[in-house]
């Protein structure tokens, strides 16, 4: 029975993080001689001196897989999914800049070790970066969606992505998050400086809208009929505008 070597601990110089090869897979175990790494290292080294089958020596490997890793995999999935058909998709920008902090605070974490504390801590950081608690909703609900994909590619057990689930999104007035400021209607001044650049149709129902002061909703209005129109006559009494013959 051939003898099996031992997968060497490696510097990569681009990163300076230590790596190893497994089954011609890069695993990445931190920076380079520093304890962590060589921690990592020997946990692989033992995992895979136990005697497994080669599906059990690839599970090894992937249990040692760094958050940094699982977001280049995902983001490389995620480029193709949402700009293949549309390249003006915003949500692929969407995602970069939700697990841009997760990267920062956690890359060099086991995947497998990103628990709801670690994901609150995230959180608390978009807090203390001044974001609006309806967009740090969505940041973290993003990132949850990034370890949905990892457990549907095997990539981390699925216990990881069900305490993240645990997670609760912020409630108005329940957290130091500062709310959106509310949308507030623009001028009349500035609705008119609008009518040049839009169709006669457009500008009709605009106008329509300032008249009224938005007492009619704008689906109402693209049903208004010239014969819908009432005006009063000299004697007091109800005629249409159009199609009388008085």
């Amino acid at each position: 029975m051939p003898r099996q070597s031992v997968p060497s601990y490696r510097l990569h110089k681009p990163s300076g993080q230590a790596r190893t090869i497994i089954h011609g897979r890069h695993i990445y175990l931190g920076k380079y001689n520093s304890p962590e790494s060589r921690k990592k290292y020997a946990r692989l080294l033992a995992e895979l001196s136990q005697p497994t089958s080669s599906a059990d020596e690839s599970g090894a490997a992937t249990s040692l897989m760094l958050v940094s890793e699982l977001l280049v995999k995902y983001l490389e999935y995620a480029e193709d999914y949402y700009t293949a058909e549309d390249k003006g998709n915003k949500e692929f920008p969407c995602m970069i800049a939700a697990v841009k902090p997760v990267n920062q605070l956690y890359g060099n974490t086991l995947a497998s070790d990103f628990g709801p504390l670690k994901l609150k801590a995230t959180r608390q950081h978009l807090i203390d970066q001044d974001l609006c608690r309806t967009e740090i909703n969505k940041r973290i609900g993003r990132i949850k969606r990034v370890f949905k994909w990892a457990v549907s590619e095997e990539l981390i057990p699925p216990s990881v992505y069900e305490g993240l689930r645990t997670v609760s999104g912020l409630r108005h007035g329940r957290s130091k998050a500062r709310e959106s400021k509310p949308v507030t209607p623009v001028s009349e001044d500035q609705v008119e400086l609008t009518l040049p650049y839009v169709s006669p149709q457009v500008s009709a129902m605009i106008r329509l809208q300032l008249l009224t002061k938005s007492s009619t909703r704008p689906r109402d209005k693209r049903r208004f009929r010239a014969g819908s129109v009432f005006t009063r006559n000299a004697w007091g009494s109800n005629q249409r505008e159009y199609g009388s013959s008085n």
